[in-house]
């Protein structure tokens, strides 16, 4: 046996690989997502017929072997769709396969049962692991069910029932595993395409090179870079292509990434395909192990020779200069490496509200301390040659003591007579910050307003479906909940029940007693019969004043007359007084029972007003007791029959 569920296995775990295989080249070629369902569907349905030919036979009725799996992977990483049409094909195979006749017909019936409860709980909103461990406790009570009945209870009943139970949990638990596991890959794939498509759109030159410079990966643009292609510029060493000027700064600098940095900006001449040469500025990030260790570097570069053309130009053309300092939009500020200023332009002063330069000469008169120790490290970085500029967002202080906000590069210049000269081009950006500062406040405004609505949404939400005396749920929730639940019986053809209660006498217990000892008495009801309908699909609920009602679903008469039974002995056992009863010293109720499997004649009213008469009557027949409404329900005959009897319960007051 453990062979057969063992290919069972194999045969589900190379489907679902299968699967997931056709399904990536299906989304590829954009797929409509009902085609990529109905082809989930159909194969998991083959895979289930041939799960058939590896299956144990218990029985002529019962076939042992995974194929619930199968219908279960397909409805939770499917859709009902997908559920529907492999429990259809499975069901139709089970009659090819083993020729029509009633162990096939019961077979048949089964699967579709299966096929259609799995379809219904793929629609929940829970989680993947809730759904599929939910259709896996369902298969394992119809395997109960059939088992019992063919069997009976007994030494063979437990063997296959257990052995079923094993290996339906590893092999659930596996194939979850094995599903996720590709969902997951799928995800990455995808994400990995996702980068995939930027790197090799993107303007700048994306390289990863070994810590020899060895090229182990060119992006794209270095055709239109530097007219190579991919092909041809892997495997080379970077080395070989830079300036030889400029290549022991880049040594230098490769160095200082290894040792100490894990992120160096460096600016360098590299030459083309064509022999000649352009600047690049090329940050590199140096990528580790799992131990820390350096593993490999990635450098992203862009031309910058236009802006080193502009830099050389400044050298020659100092009355251009003038003229780009006074009329450009960027403020420029030219300095010595001691910060003191050479020449400023007219709109940085203007920026700050200042009138001369003198008034600019020291940074910590305009700005904060905190901004220029932050840019301290950078400066220094930049007169040791680490770097050739950088790019800093910091505050000035105006004039007149506002924040300015500026986004600020600086540059290092070098001169003829050996003292650089650091250029710095500002913008104003403050109107950006007070905006992002605006939309920041108004974003946590809105969250707090959400979180304080949801809350409000929730309370509002539990108030409206609660009686405010007994906290259980109110006639509101209880129509809502019947309505549910009969459309559902209606479609499961399952019986359901419904108790109507009253409590005996209620009317001369609050002229006794008073109506504050009234209102504690039905909260100990409510209580109590809540504690007593336990069942999480069972509702309980307050319809008004002393009247209580008990929605069973999935519970035929005998179920209700159980439940009855204990109701009234465990309100009796309260032995709440209640002296002037005329059926008991003590509180009692009384219980209308009606049960049925409801019809397309049937309506939800018609089954609370035959509960409500046979509350009637157990009331006439002395109280304290159930009584069950045993008419049919829908037929409209019955119901124009008891008519006049329904009125008038409606128009009784009982021990109101």
């Amino acid at each position: 046996m453990v062979n057969i569920l063992l290919i069972n296995l194999a045969i589900i775990i190379i489907c679902v690989f299968i699967q997931w295989q056709i399904i990536i080249k299906l989304i590829n070629m954009n797929r409509h997502k009902h085609k990529i369902n109905l082809f989930i569907g159909i194969t998991s349905g083959i895979a289930g017929t041939v799960l058939m030919l590896y299956s144990i036979n218990i029985d002529e009725y019962i076939l042992m072997d995974l194929k619930h799996i199968i219908i279960a992977l397909s409805a939770v990483y499917g859709s009902p769709i997908s559920a529907l049409v492999c429990s259809a094909i499975i069901a139709t195979m089970r009659i090819v396969l083993y020729g029509v006749s009633a162990p096939s017909f019961v077979a048949f019936t089964g699967i579709l049962f299966i096929g259609f409860i799995f379809a219904y709980i793929g629609r929940s909103k829970k989680t993947t692991a809730f759904r599929f461990i939910a259709m896996n406790l369902i298969s394992a009570t119809y395997m109960f069910g059939s088992l019992y009945y063919i069997l009976g209870f007994g030494k063979p009943f437990l063997h296959h029932y257990v052995f079923f139970i094993t290996i339906s949990f590893i092999g659930g638990c596996l194939c979850y595993f094995v599903c996720e596991y590709a969902r997951i890959s799928y995800e990455n794939f995808k994400q990995l395409s996702y980068y995939g498509l930027i790197v090799n759109n993107s303007s700048d030159l994306i390289c990863i090179h070994d810590l020899n410079s060895k090229l182990k990966y060119v992006s794209p643009s270095i055709t239109k870079l530097l007219g190579y292609t991919a092909k041809e510029f892997l495997g080379k060493f970077t080395y070989d292509f830079i300036h030889p000027q400029d290549l022991d700064y880049i040594r230098s600098q490769h160095e200082l990434l290894l040792k100490q940095l894990d992120v160096v900006t460096s600016a360098y001449k590299f030459r083309k395909e064509d022999g000649s040469y352009i600047w690049l500025e090329s940050k590199a990030h140096l990528i580790k192990d799992t131990s820390g260790s350096p593993k490999e570097v990635i450098s992203i570069s862009r031309d910058v020779t236009s802006r080193k053309l502009v830099e050389d130009k400044l050298k020659s053309a100092n009355d251009r200069l003038v003229t780009i300092f006074n009329n450009g939009g960027t403020a420029i500020t030219v300095r010595d490496i001691n910060q003191k200023p050479i020449d400023v332009s007219q709109s940085y002063l203007n920026m700050l509200g200042y009138k001369d330069v003198k008034e600019v000469e020291y940074f910590s008169n305009i700005v904060p301390l905190e901004d220029r120790q932050r840019e301290s490290v950078f400066f220094k970085d930049l007169l040791d040659g680490k770097i050739n500029s950088y790019r800093i967002e910091k505050r000035y202080i105006k004039k007149d003591g506002s924040i300015l906000w500026g986004d600020v590069i600086v540059t290092l210049l070098p001169n003829e007579n050996g003292n650089p000269l650091v250029i710095g081009m500002m913008n104003d950006i403050t109107d950006r910050k007070q905006y992002e500062k605006m939309l920041l406040d108004m974003e946590l405004k809105l969250k707090k307003a959400n979180e304080e609505l949801k809350e409000k949404n929730k309370i509002l939400t539990e108030l409206s479906f609660s009686d405010g005396l007994t906290g259980i749920p109110n006639r509101r929730y209880f129509q809502i909940s019947l309505e549910k639940e009969w459309k559902r019986a209606q479609r499961t053809f399952k019986p359901i029940t419904l108790l109507m209660i009253d409590v005996d006498y209620f009317k001369i217990f609050n002229d006794t007693y008073g109506h504050v000892q009234g209102d504690e008495c039905l909260k100990i009801i409510a209580k109590t019969l809540k504690s007593t309908v336990n069942r999480s699909t069972d509702l309980t609920a307050r319809l008004g004043g002393e009247e209580f009602s008990v929605l069973l679903p999935d519970t035929d008469e005998d179920g209700g007359k159980s439940i009855a039974t204990k109701i009234l002995e465990a309100i009796s056992a309260l032995k709440i007084p209640n002296d002037n009863s005329k059926a008991m010293p003590y509180v009692t109720v009384s219980i209308g029972i009606c049960s049925l499997v409801p019809t397309v004649n049937c309506e939800a009213e018609d089954f609370i007003h035959a509960a409500d008469m046979a509350l009637y009557s157990a009331k006439e027949s002395g109280r304290n007791r159930f009584q069950v409404f045993n008419n049919v329900i829908g037929s409209k005959n019955s119901i124009n029959e008891d008519l006049e009897l329904w009125k008038k319960i409606e128009g009784m007051a009982i021990d109101k």
